[in-house]
């Protein structure tokens, strides 16, 4: 279940994603929304972790854009939030270069430091997920209070990517923005960590998989596809495994109904 976060949290906060796993004891393949994002642990336990690090119970973790899909052990069963977030914005809240958080997971407590630790506490004794929420809106309000404003140029340019699903061509982009393609790239550079054209492509397959799971308007892959501004089925195919790991066959033979971008994996 999604949920939209207050107004004035939109700048940095996409939504909030309540997600329990469909599947237990089953690793799992997560690849790019677009976004980074944090996750929190309901029921106070612990979540999966990439390699070995140390983690404790109820710890908060913070992944950065992801570019390729990544393995991870299987979600707790007990669920978790995820606060997906902006592009930029978990370098704008940290103050880290976003080439120091692609394709990374950390405590967040290494990109917060002790206010990572007041949240967790804040968060560790609740178990209603409106009650969570409010305490995390409450958290980065508050946050935001001490930070500058985000750059208008990059919230600009995302708008119009995502107005259009991706599909808005560079040129097109330009054009509505009135600047050079060298500036909108070091802005994306600074603040997102990979290309406009590289985020437009990963717009694009998160659309057609959105399109091929609308309840309300039943598209055949093909369908999804043109809409989703793929010329021809092995053009799809190539973004597809690029960005997912795998064909989209066996996406949808596998995939979570309730988290887009995370689903079994059996190699």
């Amino acid at each position: 279940m999604q949920i939209v976060p207050s107004d004035g949290l939109k700048l940095i906060i996409r939504h909030f994603l309540i997600y329990y796993p469909s599947t237990s004891n089953s690793v799992m393949r997560f690849f790019s929304d677009g976004s980074p994002g944090i996750v929190v642990p309901l029921s106070y336990s612990l979540l999966p972790f990439l390699k070995n690090q140390e983690l404790q119970k109820g710890e908060l973790l913070a992944y950065g854009l992801i570019e390729h899909p990544i393995i991870i052990p299987p979600p707790p069963a007990f669920g978790m939030i995820v606060i997906v977030l902006q592009p930029y914005a978990l370098a704008f809240l940290s103050g880290m270069k976003p080439n120091l958080l692609k394709n990374r997971i950390l405590p967040l407590s290494a990109l917060l430091g002790p206010s990572a630790y007041l949240l967790k506490t804040a968060v560790e004794g609740l178990s209603d997920e409106d009650e969570i929420i409010k305490e995390l809106e409450k958290f980065f309000f508050d946050l935001l209070s001490n930070l500058p404003p985000t750059d208008e140029l990059l919230r600009e340019s995302l708008y119009l990517m995502k107005q259009s699903y991706g599909k808005i061509s560079i040129n097109e982009l330009l054009r509505g923005l009135s600047v050079s393609e060298r500036l909108l790239e070091r802005r994306f550079d600074r603040f997102i960590g990979i290309s406009p054209k590289k985020l437009n492509g990963i717009l694009r397959i998160n659309h057609y998989l959105k399109l091929l799971r609308d309840p309300n308007q039943l598209y055949t892959q093909v369908q999804a596809a043109l809409e989703a501004g793929f010329y021809d089925q092995a053009h799809l195919n190539n973004s597809f495994k690029e960005i997912t790991g795998t064909s989209p066959l066996k996406y949808l033979a596998s995939s979570d109904p309730l988290a887009i971008n995370l689903f079994s994996f059996r190699g």
